[in-house]
């Protein structure tokens, strides 16, 4: 885990102020404040998820991560809660789980965690109409991890990537694309894009050649989708 940029003690302060972010954020504002990102999802349900997350990290419940069932057990768990009575829970776990020892197979806790946090601070800032807090850097690095997860190679499809922090091609090598296109737009609303913030209307917004829906056929990372 040396070399693994995520598992730094950065990485775990990060975390840890992203957290304090979402929760200075969500107690500005009403409970039952939607959030559209999450259909169904109140403010203090995406508060009751971050902190089931980092309850199922301390007690090893990762068999199904981040799946629908997973997830919809931490809302429920934290569902009878006040607002300020989860915010201050998560605050607390969110500092338990950067504590944690290393899991055998997926490594260290923040590596995974941090990545949802800041993705749901900035559904948290699109709900509220607030200028984003997300760091530029962590875009940037949460955007290559995304990129890097991206199987857009089975479905034979070659995109070149492009934002003014970075230009990379994902997919299919050479003579193995039989579907090739690039897009390019901020690093912001790509990395919204492939974590499922993006609808396809906001999508075709971007600059875009060559095979488009070849792209989309190919799906995004897991757990995410395109909404509808």
């Amino acid at each position: 885990m040396a070399d693994d940029t995520f598992a730094s003690s950065a990485v775990a302060d990060g975390y840890v102020s992203c957290i304090d972010r979402i929760v200075a954020h969500a107690l500005r504002h009403d409970a039952t404040t939607a959030l559209p990102t999450c259909p169904g999802w109140s403010i203090r349900d995406l508060l009751g998820h971050l902190c089931g997350l980092a309850e199922d990290w301390a007690n090893g419940n990762l068999d199904a991560y981040a799946s629908p069932k997973w997830t919809d057990a931490q809302v429920e768990r934290h569902r009878p809660s006040t607002l300020t009575e989860v915010g201050d829970e998560l605050r607390a776990r969110a500092r338990t789980l950067v504590t944690l020892p290393a899991h055998p197979v997926m490594g260290t806790a923040p590596r995974w965690a941090y990545g949802d946090a800041l993705v749901h601070e900035a559904d948290v800032c699109e709900t509220l109409d607030i200028e984003s807090t997300v760091p530029t850097d962590d875009v940037v690095r949460h955007l290559g991890a995304g990129l890097a997860r991206w199987e857009l190679a089975r479905q034979s499809v070659r995109l070149e990537v492009q934002s003014p922090e970075r230009a990379v091609t994902v997919g299919a090598d050479g003579v193995d694309a039989a579907h090739v296109a690039s897009v390019r737009a901020s690093s912001y609303e790509l990395w919204r894009f492939i974590y499922g913030r993006r609808t396809r209307a906001q999508i075709a917004e971007f600059e875009w050649t060559g095979d488009v829906d070849a792209v989309l056929a190919g799906g995004l990372p897991y757990p995410f989708r395109i909404p509808e």
